[in-house]
């Protein structure tokens, strides 16, 4: 009776230091010397002196051989991005006693244009792209499982965004994400999952961000006061959520900083342009290098939810399928540039290799209400003339009046091009003639920005 009392009491103890050896056999390591955050991406704490970049142009100043301009995607263009998260944000303000993430969490991300059709934003129809951004990302963690202990493991990410964007402009209306933050671990019964986030958040902006207004030369800076609304459902037993919606006035001053080529390295995207977005301290908040040769941007750096920094650079740009079958339209102005409520030439072309391309039929539109239908001639051209009418942008600028988009379109088709035309002016210089100064940003932290509104004021 004996030897099974101590025979049994030795498999038990045996059994014991088997589990706790399964449970421990992955335990958290001591912390590395250093861990990454988000300022390394985007010394989010230095203030820049924009000063140089708020110096008002003449007329003269516009080089347009060299500006870029926007591009129209087709229904099936894909970019490819090699992508890494710094996700060590939401483990700070989550306040999770011992987990902590050593390194960036690593991936990769695809966008793809999945719908271009008419939509209301506003009170205005538009024609609007449809474009989704999917990604999973997994990178090594520590962090406490309820019921066992701290372990290592990984955290994973399944990041999906959908944006809805106006296709003369390239400006976002709305962006719906959803967000899924995992830790994966080893333990006693095999692998186990510790959800952290589930999340759902819906932005709607008003007016649209307009990261890029076209055309973009360098030096050139314009500001942007959005109202986002985000909409927030999902569980969380680490995060909080808001219960309520958040409203905010986001203000940003975008400044094309430099032209060349990101840290995506693209063969194609030597000729890129770095626009940086700034806050109301002139803290850089994000920015997006655009590649006109693949038509959006080529390296991005930016939030994503829960204050995580997203750094996406290309690997490859597919483009859709229809591209080959169909002829290359151009939209070519006359001039690019002219006072408001003028008259300029319009010419639409259509090509396929070194031939002209006649009876290609659409419409032109402009803004939210004009529309002008085209045929091209047996020379592969259709001329128009349009009144570019007085409208202000969003984009509010010392250097012109409004930045506004031509679309060409053909009939029963997503196939489009664009143009940009610029009216000369200043909006900063009409909004001071118009209110005394008393806009929504006024009266401006920075005095060269009073100096160069006045500035504006005197030259138009």
């Amino acid at each position: 009776m004996r030897w099974r009392i101590m025979l049994f009491a030795s498999a038990t103890v045996f059994a014991l230091l088997t589990a706790t050896i399964l449970v421990i056999r992955n335990p958290a390591p001591p912390p590395p010397p250093e861990t990454v955050n988000s300022s390394d991406w985007l010394n989010s704490n230095t203030t820049e002196n924009l000063s140089a970049f708020l110096v008002p142009k003449d007329r003269t100043d516009f080089d347009w051989e060299n500006m870029s301009d926007g591009a129209t995607w087709r229904i099936g263009d894909q970019w490819l991005y090699n992508a890494s998260l710094d996700a060590s944000s939401v483990i700070d303000d989550a306040k999770i006693s011992d987990a902590r993430i050593d390194d960036l969490l690593r991936g990769s991300a695809l966008m793809d244009v999945t719908n271009i059709s008419w939509m209301e934003w506003e009170g205005e129809q538009s024609l609007t792209y449809v474009v989704e951004l999917s990604g999973s990302f997994s990178g090594p963690a520590i962090f406490p499982v309820p019921l066992i202990e701290t372990l290592g493991g990984d955290l994973l990410v399944e990041y999906h965004a959908t944006e809805y964007i106006r296709v003369s402009d390239h400006a976002t209306h709305r962006l719906v994400e959803t967000f899924t933050l995992d830790f994966e671990y080893d333990y006693e019964f095999g692998i186990g999952l510790e959800p952290i986030a589930d999340l759902y958040i819906v932005t709607n902006n008003s007016p649209a961000i307009e990261w890029w207004d076209f055309p973009l030369a360098t030096n050139e800076t314009w500001l942007s006061e959005v109202k986002e609304t985000k909409t927030y459902t999902g569980t969380s037993d680490y995060v909080e959520l808001p219960e309520e919606d958040e409203v905010e006035d986001v203000y940003r001053r975008f400044v094309a900083t430099e032209q060349g080529q990101g840290k995506d390295t693209h063969p194609d995207c030597v000729d890129a342009t770095n626009v940086t977005a700034f806050d109301k301290e002139n803290k850089i908040s994000s920015w997006r290098w655009y590649c006109p040769d693949i038509g959006t941007w080529s390296w991005r750096v930016g939030e994503v939810p829960l204050g995580v920094t997203g750094d996406f650079r290309l690997l490859e740009y597919i483009p859709a399928e229809t591209r080959a079958l169909s002829p290359i339209l151009t939209i070519e102005l006359s001039p690019p540039a002219t006072n408001k409520s003028t008259i300029i030439e319009i010419w639409i072309n259509a090509s396929q290799g070194n031939a002209s391309v006649a009876e290609i039929s659409g419409e032109l539109i402009y803004g939210c209400c004009t529309s002008i239908a085209f045929s091209t001639a047996i020379n592969g051209s259709a001329w128009l003339e349009l009144n570019v009418s007085n409208r202000i942008d969003d984009t509010s600028t010392f250097d012109d009046l409004a930045s506004h988009g031509i679309i060409a379109i053909v009939s029963n088709s997503d196939q489009m091009a664009m143009a940009s035309i610029t009216l000369y002016g200043s909006v900063l210089g009409e909004q001071v003639r118009n209110t005394g100064g008393q806009w929504q940003w006024s009266p401006l932290d920075v005095s060269v920005h009073n100096a160069a509104i006045i500035s504006s004021v005197i030259r138009w």
